[in-house]
C-alpha cells in the first residue's frame, strides 16, 4: 500500500519549505511542455510548477489533475476509488507480467 502525505505548515517552519529544481535541460523542458500542453493532458503546463519538488507515490495520470481542480473549490469531504488494469513496461518473468491491476483510493477528510 502506498500513501500520499500532505505536510502540515509546521513542517515548513521546522525544516524549511520544499526545495525547487534550479535548472532543467531546456530541450527536455520544451518536449515535456509540448506533451503536457497537447490534447492528451489538456492543461497549461507551467515551468514554475514543474520546478517544485514534491513527495510522490504511484497514482494514475488523472489523479494529479483531479486533486488540482478539487483544491480550487471549498473543502468538502470526498472519497475517490479506481480499479484499473494498467500496462507495466518490464521484462516478463516468473514474478512480473506485462500488465497488472492497480487499485487506489483517495479520502479527503478534515483533520486527517
Amino acid at each position: 500500500m502506498r500513501c500520499t502525505f500532505l505536510l502540515p505548515l509546521e513542517w515548513n517552519r521546522r525544516w524549511g519549505a520544499p526545495s525547487t529544481t534550479k535548472e532543467l535541460p531546456e530541450g527536455y523542458v520544451e518536449r515535456v511542455k509540448h506533451v503536457h500542453d497537447s490534447r492528451g493532458y489538456e492543461y497549461d503546463w507551467r515551468k514554475e510548477e514543474a520546478n517544485k519538488n514534491r513527495l510522490r507515490n504511484h497514482k494514475t495520470a488523472v489523479s494529479a489533475r483531479i486533486f488540482y481542480e478539487l483544491a480550487k473549490k471549498p473543502f468538502t469531504p470526498k472519497r475517490y476509488y479506481s480499479i484499473d488494469c494498467v500496462f507495466r513496461n518490464e521484462v516478463v518473468d516468473r514474478t512480473h507480467l506485462g500488465e497488472f491491476h492497480q487499485m487506489e483510493g483517495s479520502d479527503k477528510q478534515a483533520n486527517m
